[in-house]
């Protein structure tokens, strides 16, 4: 694996070629960098900027450095990462006062209509800084751009896309470990699905869902809220009607009976929620409809739960 460079200033910029009219939205990498602060004249803020909008990922090699978002402040020591966008006003990053060494950081700059709003997204969910590892395996991909003499690259828009999204992805599992909790809640709803995808004919509600489980009705409740952004009882009602739109499909089976089989009270129970998230009857799909997606939006079936 490339190591980053230990002592020393290395930039290349990066020029992304291909990629038509209407591609703009594609993240694409605009620099990478490895360098060090000395003094407290080293201060970043969106005011000071002169260049075109990107967003910024800078990780601390050695020493100290500090990040401020609004009116929080974090110490970047070695492993701690921070992201945001170049004009975010509410950001500011500098040399301490009182550090006693140089700040050493690597950083890479991107953007791409996309990649802004996952950064958006991302940001929103954790502050922005990260632990992140300085072994990183992806560090020695960027590090391969380095070097003597290498002031500038040119990469394929898809090699340029691959290398972004690797970087976002890296930042998702760093955001993921820091809430350990999750790994167990990600398992409780693979658990809740497999248990409703195997209970065909069954009217589980959620408080059921949530006995089977081993677990209370509020902490099921909570997961399904902060993992998935939907409550439990629509998961339950559309893995029926998921369900319900295969036996449509591939099935010679009565609306009647597949009513029944999913364990709908009666084919106006069934047809209810049916419509209201296909806004097709069963039959209508049944002829003529496609395999639908099933997002997780914001349509509420509350009056077709028992709960």
């Amino acid at each position: 694996m490339v190591e980053l460079p230990e002592v020393g200033r290395y930039y290349a910029s990066v020029q992304t070629v291909g990629g038509g009219r209407g591609l703009e939205v594609f993240p694409r990498l605009n620099g990478i960098c490895v360098s060090d602060a000395f003094s407290p004249s080293y201060r970043w803020y969106a005011a000071r900027r002169v260049d075109a909008p990107h967003v910024i990922f800078q990780l601390t090699l050695s020493g100290r450095g500090v990040f401020k978002r609004k009116r929080e402040r974090w110490n970047m020591t070695p492993g701690k990462a921070f992201l945001c966008e170049s004009y975010d006003s509410s950001v500011t990053y500098l040399y301490p006062r009182d550090a006693t060494e140089p700040w050493r950081f690597f950083f890479v700059t991107f953007s791409g209509d996309a990649a802004v709003q996952m950064v958006r997204d991302l940001v929103r969910e954790s502050g922005g800084v990260f632990d992140f590892p300085i072994k990183h395996p992806l560090l020695g991909k960027f590090a391969s751009f380095l070097g003597e003499g290498r002031e500038s690259a040119v990469m394929s828009l898809a090699d340029s896309w691959r290398l972004v999204m690797e970087l976002l992805h890296a930042l998702l599992i760093a955001q993921d470990q820091r809430h350990g909790g999750r790994k167990s809640d990600h398992a409780l709803i693979h658990r809740a699905h497999d248990l409703l995808r195997d209970t065909h004919g069954e009217r589980i509600n959620v408080s059921e869902l949530a006995s089977r489980l081993n677990v209370s009705r509020e902490h099921l409740t909570r997961v399904f809220a902060e993992a998935t952004g939907e409550p439990p009882y629509r998961f339950i009602m559309r893995m029926r009607l998921q369900q319900s739109c295969n036996l449509l499909k591939n099935t010679d089976l009565s609306v009647k009976e597949i009513a029944t089989r999913m364990g709908f009270g009666s084919v106006s129970e069934f047809c209810r929620p049916f419509k209201r998230l296909l806004r097709l009857s069963p039959t209508e799909f049944r002829t003529g409809g496609i395999m639908p997606v099933f997002d997780g939006g914001a349509i509420d079936f509350t009056d077709d739960e028992e709960g």
